[in-house]
C-alpha cells in the first residue's frame, strides 16, 4: 500500500514536533536537575543562614552574604524578610556600600564607616577577632537611628565568604546614654560626698579648735579664781570676788555647752517647736525685764516698741525668747557706752488666712561689722576679729541658732551693718492667730517654809548629791539619799504612810534607771506611795527628755545645774 506525498509529509511535521517538544522538556528538566545539583551545597548553607536568621529574630535587620574574592554582595534578609534563592539579588560589594553610605549615613560618620567597610580592613580585623563591629549614625524619613554592622566569617577561611550582619541598636544606645548619665550623677554625688566629707573633716577640727579654746577659757578662770580662793580664805572680800567671777565663768561654760547641744539638736532634725498660745505684750515685758537695768548700768540708751492687734498667737515661747535674747545680747555686748538699743516688734497682715506676720527688728549703735565678714555671720563658730580691735568674749553660735529656729518656724533674718555705725537684724517670722486660753491659777511666790519635809533624792553622784543636799536643807528639808533605782523603791516601800512627801530623780543611774524607777513605783500596789509627787531632776535638758520624763509618770522636769529658784517654785506646786 503506497502513501501519498500529503500523508507522508503530515507524519514527518508530527515526527519533528515530537521530537522537539522532547527536547525542549527534556532540557527544561535536565536544567532544572543541574541546578539542584550544582546549587544543593550552597541552598544547604543558604538553609542554615536561613535558620540562623530565624534564630536572631529582631536582633539584626538586613543581611548580606559576602564573596571576598569576587567582591560581590548577595541579599539574604531586607527590610524584614527573607529572601529566596530567585529573588536574592547580588550585586557589586563596593558599590552597594557607596550608594548606601551617600544616601542614608550621616555625614559626620560617613568616613569613618567607608574606611571600616574596606574588605581589607574588615579581614585584618578577623585575624585577631570572631567578629567585626561598627557603630554608625543613619537617617530614615528624617528620623536619626542608631546601627551597628558586625561582619563574620561563614566557612572555611581559606574560602573566605563573609556574612555581614545590619542590627538596629537605638536602644542599646539609649541604655548606655542613660547609664553614662547615671554614672555622671554618681560621679556627681560622689564628688559632692567627698567635698562635704572634707568640709566636713575640716569643720570638725575647727569645732574641736574653737570648743578647746572656749571651753579652756572659763575653766581655767574657774580653777584660777578657786585656786586664789584657797590661798586667800580669810579675806572675805577677795573670796566674794573670785566666788563672782567664778559664776561669771561658770555661767559662761553653761551657755557655751547649751549652745552646742542646741546646734546638734536643731541639725539632727531633733527640735520640733512647742506651738502654745502666747500672749504679744509678754514680748516686750519681758525683753524690757532682762534688758532694761543692764543697759542703764552700760550708759546705753534702750527703747522697745511694739505694735500688736492680736493678742494672742500660737508659739513656741521658749524659742522664740532665746531667739530675742540671743539678738539682744549681742546688741549689748558690741554697743558701747553711750550708744543706742532698739528693738521693735511689729504685727504686720499675712496672706495666710488666720494668720499674722510678726516683724521684729534689733537695731544698735555699736561696733558694727565689716562687708567682708556679714557673710559668714550665720555660720557657727564665726567670729569677727582684728578689724574692730574688739575682744569681747562670744561662742560664734548664737547667730547659728537664732537662723536655724527663725528658719525652723517658717520665717526669714536679714542683716545690715557697717563697721563702727552698727547693725540692724530685721526677722519676719509667721504665726497663727490664737484665742485667749483659760487663766491658770496664778502661782504662790511668797516664800515658804518647808521644815519637816522629808524629800527621797535618787542620785548615784556623790557631788550632785551633796550640793542637792545641802540646798535642800537650807530651806528646811530633810533629804535622804538613794544611790540608784533599786535602792530608791525599796527605801520608799519600807517606809511609814507619808513618811517621804516628794521624789528627786536622777535619770542615768546604774542598775535601774529614773524612767523605769519612776514606772515602777507607779504600779505599786500602795496607793498612797504608787502617787508620790516625783521630779526628774537630770542633766538630760532638752524637750524630748521632758517629754520622756512625763510620759514614765513623773510630774515635772529640772535640768542641771539647778537653779534653786525653779526647784523652789517646781517643789511647791505639790508640798
Amino acid at each position: 500500500m503506497s502513501l501519498s506525498l500529503t500523508s507522508v509529509t503530515i507524519i514527518i511535521l508530527v515526527m519533528i514536533i515530537l521530537v522537539l517538544f522532547h527536547f525542549v522538556i527534556g532540557e527544561t528538566w535536565l536544567r532544572k536537575r543541574i541546578s539542584d545539583a550544582v546549587f544543593s551545597n550552597q541552598r544547604k548553607r543558604l538553609q542554615e543562614i536561613d535558620d540562623l536568621i530565624f534564630a536572631l529574630g529582631n536582633y539584626v535587620g538586613d543581611i548580606f552574604l559576602i564573596n571576598v574574592k569576587k567582591k560581590l554582595s548577595t541579599t539574604l534578609r531586607l527590610k524584614g524578610k527573607t529572601m529566596s534563592f530567585k529573588t536574592n539579588r547580588t550585586r557589586s560589594y563596593q558599590k552597594a556600600w557607596d550608594w548606601y553610605i551617600a544616601k542614608y549615613i550621616k555625614e559626620e560618620d560617613r568616613e569613618r564607616v567607608a574606611e571600616f567597610i574596606k574588605l581589607d580592613n574588615v579581614l585584618k580585623i578577623l585575624e585577631d577577632n570572631t567578629v567585626a563591629n561598627c557603630r554608625y549614625r543613619a537617617i530614615f524619613e528624617g528620623v536619626e537611628h542608631n546601627f551597628q554592622i558586625s561582619y563574620s566569617y561563614i566557612g572555611e577561611k581559606d574560602k573566605p565568604r563573609l556574612i555581614l550582619l545590619f542590627r538596629n541598636i537605638n536602644h542599646i544606645v539609649e541604655a548606655e546614654q542613660k547609664q553614662i548619665i547615671e554614672v555622671t550623677e554618681l560621679n556627681k554625688k560622689l564628688t559632692e560626698a567627698i567635698e562635704s566629707a572634707q568640709k566636713a573633716n575640716t569643720a570638725k577640727s575647727a569645732f574641736l579648735f574653737n570648743m578647746s579654746h572656749d571651753i579652756r577659757t572659763p575653766m581655767n578662770a574657774i580653777i584660777g579664781f578657786a585656786n586664789l580662793m584657797q590661798k586667800n580664805i580669810d579675806d572675805k572680800e577677795k573670796c566674794i570676788d573670785y566666788l563672782d567671777k567664778i559664776k561669771k565663768s561658770s555661767d559662761y561654760l553653761l551657755s557655751l555647752i547649751n549652745n552646742v547641744l542646741s546646734m546638734a539638736r536643731i541639725d539632727s532634725g531633733k527640735t520640733v517647736l512647742d506651738l502654745q498660745p502666747y500672749c504679744t505684750s509678754i514680748i516686750s515685758d519681758e525683753v524690757v525685764s532682762v534688758w532694761t537695768e543692764l543697759m542703764q548700768q552700760k550708759g546705753i540708751k534702750f527703747e522697745v516698741k511694739t505694735d500688736f492687734k492680736q493678742n494672742y498667737i500660737y508659739a513656741d515661747s521658749m524659742k522664740l525668747k532665746e531667739i530675742f535674747l540671743n539678738l539682744v545680747s549681742n546688741a549689748y555686748k558690741y554697743t558701747p557706752e553711750g550708744g543706742n538699743v532698739l528693738v521693735s516688734s511689729i504685727e504686720e497682715p499675712s496672706e495666710r488666712e488666720g494668720y499674722v506676720n510678726m516683724k521684729t527688728i534689733v537695731k544698735d549703735t555699736g561696733i558694727g561689722m565689716s562687708k567682708e565678714f556679714l557673710p559668714q555671720i550665720f555660720d557657727e563658730f564665726a567670729r569677727e576679729s582684728g578689724s574692730s580691735g574688739n575682744n569681747i568674749q562670744g561662742t560664734g553660735l548664737g547667730m547659728p541658732i537664732v537662723k536655724k529656729l527663725v528658719e525652723l518656724m517658717g520665717g526669714t533674718i536679714t542683716v545690715e551693718s557697717e563697721l563702727g555705725k552698727g547693725t540692724t537684724f530685721e526677722i519676719n517670722i509667721p504665726h497663727k492667730i490664737a484665742h485667749e486660753p483659760k487663766k491658770m491659777m496664778e502661782k504662790q511666790t511668797a516664800a515658804k517654809s518647808f521644815t519637816g519635809k522629808r524629800i527621797l533624792l535618787a542620785e548615784d553622784n556623790d557631788l550632785n548629791a551633796e550640793i542637792a543636799e545641802e540646798v535642800l536643807s537650807e530651806v528646811g528639808f530633810e533629804v535622804e539619799r538613794a544611790e540608784d533605782g533599786i535602792v530608791c523603791i525599796d527605801m520608799l516601800c519600807k517606809s511609814a504612810p507619808h513618811y517621804y512627801d516628794l521624789i528627786l530623780m536622777d535619770i542615768q543611774m546604774p542598775n535601774l534607771d529614773g524612767y523605769s524607777t519612776t514606772r515602777k513605783i507607779r504600779k505599786l500596789s500602795d496607793k498612797e506611795k504608787a502617787n508620790i509627787p516625783i521630779l526628774a531632776m537630770t542633766a538630760n535638758a532638752f524637750d524630748e527628755d521632758r517629754r520622756n520624763a512625763l510620759e514614765a509618770g513623773m510630774n515635772g522636769h529640772l535640768s542641771k545645774p539647778i537653779e534653786l529658784d525653779k526647784l523652789m517654785d517646781m517643789i511647791s506646786e505639790f508640798i
